[in-house]
């Protein structure tokens, strides 16, 4: 933001200060660590941020429906929005608590890990794939923990020369949706797309379809699930990156599991992108194994008892 004397009347009304006192030495007064009131600078303009965004929502809603719309919906990335990444700050004077509870929707972008240049070689770097689906689970999990109220959805690119693989795609879309994303939206931009894509959009929006009910209404029972790789799946990597340091150590088979009716669905996805995954997979709470393969780079689903 600028340094006006509108800024300063602002800054003096939101701080509850003397107007006067802050326009004498202002805008050295808010310079950080060396002002008066330094500290609260960015505040102020996360405050300031958070208001154009809540009348931006405002007239969005009005021109397009009312309490038909779905509202302004920015695109946030998905590091920063939720109490547990709050010490993550990519834009210095923006803040997602200043205005999420103004909306309806968001949109995360990010953190786009299967994404490469077409210009360059592709390498798989596995590691960094399952990096999306940490992220699926995490910050899921702690929007709907944070704000209840609101929907989320999460958002991935095909453009010029940035390229999505199929196979990540997928994954990304079926992470989302089994960790109870509201909705997935692919940027598709008039480069690059292949048959490859279009698979992958058909075969998660048919896994929605075919598991929407257990996924939206079941009891979710990861903790009961253990699966166990075969000697020759690859250890553990590490997947942390500045925004997740304590994600380390992290396997390539990951699961999301449900339980409803006495039916039980285990989603297997292997990040491995060489070779299949197999394992065993075992209940704690019954005593159930089963010997299961999933191919390379692929989401499975594993069913057990009745539907």
């Amino acid at each position: 933001g600028c340094m006006c004397d509108t800024c300063c009347r602002e800054f003096a009304k939101w701080a509850h200060l003397d107007y006067a006192d802050v326009k004498r030495d202002w805008p050295a007064c808010v310079v950080r660590k060396t002002g008066r009131f330094g500290g609260r600078i960015r505040e102020f303009r996360c405050w300031q941020h958070g208001r154009l965004m809540g009348t931006l929502n405002r007239y969005v809603t009005a021109f397009t429906g009312g309490e038909t719309s779905t509202g302004f919906i920015p695109e946030v990335e998905c590091g920063m929005a939720t109490s547990n990444r709050r010490d993550v700050r990519l834009f210095d004077e923006t803040d997602v608590e200043s205005y999420v509870r103004d909306l309806r929707w968001i949109n995360f972008w990010g953190p786009y890990s299967g994404i490469w240049d077409m210009r360059s070689p592709y390498v798989h770097r596995p590691e960094e794939w399952v990096l999306d689906f940490h992220y699926a689970r995490n910050v899921g999990r702690a929007m709907k923990t944070d704000h209840p109220d609101l929907r989320i959805e999460g958002g991935f690119i095909i453009t010029g020369s940035w390229m999505i693989e199929p196979e990540i795609l997928e994954l990304n879309l079926k992470a989302q949706f089994y960790n109870r994303w509201d909705a997935s939206v692919v940027f598709q931009y008039p480069s690059g797309l292949d048959a490859r894509h279009w698979v992958a959009l058909a075969n998660a929006a048919s896994c929605a379809a075919e598991y929407g009910d257990v996924v939206r209404n079941g009891r979710r029972i990861d903790g009961t699930v253990v699966l166990t790789p075969s000697a020759g799946f690859p250890k553990p990597v590490r997947a942390a990156n500045r925004h997740v340091p304590e994600y380390d150590n992290v396997s390539l088979l990951q699961h999301v599991a449900y339980e409803r009716n006495g039916h039980r669905l285990v989603a297997v996805f292997n990040y491995r992108a060489d070779g299949p995954a197999d394992f065993t997979l075992r209940f704690t709470d019954r005593g159930v194994e089963r010997r299961c393969t999933v191919p390379a780079a692929y989401c499975a689903v594993l069913e057990f008892g009745g539907k």
